[in-house]
């Protein structure tokens, strides 16, 4: 009793339809436009797993062709920008112990991103199996937490492990050495088209980095990484410094890229964010 249509649309890292004034087959994919209550509803028909009306990066910020018969249109998809897809991590860092607790939430971030929908639905032996083989220098890893929470609008993952590294907290001699980059930016998420040289992000998403890092005792700081602030048409960098008792500190860095088309040449208007 629910009215629909059958839409095809290019799907994942396949070019957008732009240019809807030529006659071309587009398409790898086909979803359903729902109606309900004269609202529009779009359905990912081939996925048990994905919240009905999600889309994410796969489907999402997209023209489709609706096939209504004679009245078949072009339509836009659900519009999803850097607000809507989040990363936020949080590290507490151990650094005599190379231990580290990391919680990390991602919402909306879209289901290419480090393969989420595979990952998701792994039992906890095969997730971790799965971390280990694409984490940046994990030594040991125990998993806390793994949850997901599907809506409409956003699908939330929330991951808490424990893990240690003796590459990211290195030790050479009687000092410590802490890599303040534990995770990598969704770079998945942005995709470069070779025949003009533009970088085109589809959904566009901000990441939030903390980290709370004890020092030793009887150790000092001897050397912090520079605050940032750098801004341009494609987004943002910002990072900061807060030093706390016993010579520990936590460092706060806030990254957000917008949807767009972006030039990757080396002028005073092109955007670093993407080195």
């Amino acid at each position: 009793g629910i009215p629909s249509k059958y839409v095809i649309i290019n799907a994942g890292v396949a070019e957008n339809l732009d240019d809807t004034t030529l006659v071309r087959n587009s398409f790898n994919h086909a979803i359903l436009a729902a109606f309900p209550d004269n609202d529009t509803v779009f359905l990912e028909c081939t996925s048990s797993k994905t919240a009905a009306g999600y889309l994410g990066s796969f489907t999402g910020n997209r023209h489709a062709l609706m096939i209504d018969g004679e009245n078949s249109k072009i339509i836009k998809t659900k519009e999803y920008s850097h607000q809507d897809n989040v990363i936020e991590n949080i590290f507490e860092i151990d650094i005599e112990n190379h231990n580290v607790l990391h919680s990390q939430l991602l919402k909306g971030i879209g289901i290419e991103h480090k393969g989420l929908f595979y990952m998701i639905n792994l039992p906890p032996e095969l997730l971790l199996n799965h971390l280990m083989e694409n984490g940046n220098d994990i030594n040991e890893l125990k998993l806390i937490q793994k949850e997901l929470k599907n809506d409409l609008s956003s699908q939330e993952i929330n991951i808490s492990t424990s893990f240690q590294s003796r590459k990211k907290i290195l030790k050479t001699g009687s000092r410590y050495f802490v890599d303040l980059n534990f995770d990598l930016l969704p770079v998945d998420l942005m995709y470069k088209n070779p025949d003009n040289g533009k970088l085109h992000v589809f959904n566009g998403f901000s990441v939030s980095d903390h980290y709370d890092v004890k020092v030793p005792q009887g150790c000092y700081i001897e050397k912090l990484p520079k605050e940032t602030s750098f801004e341009s048409e494609a987004g943002y960098i910002q990072s900061s410094i807060i030093n706390l008792e016993n010579g520990s500190f936590s460092y706060k860095r806030n990254i957000v890229i917008k949807k767009g088309k972006y030039s990757l040449e080396k002028d005073k208007d092109s955007t670093i964010l993407m080195d």
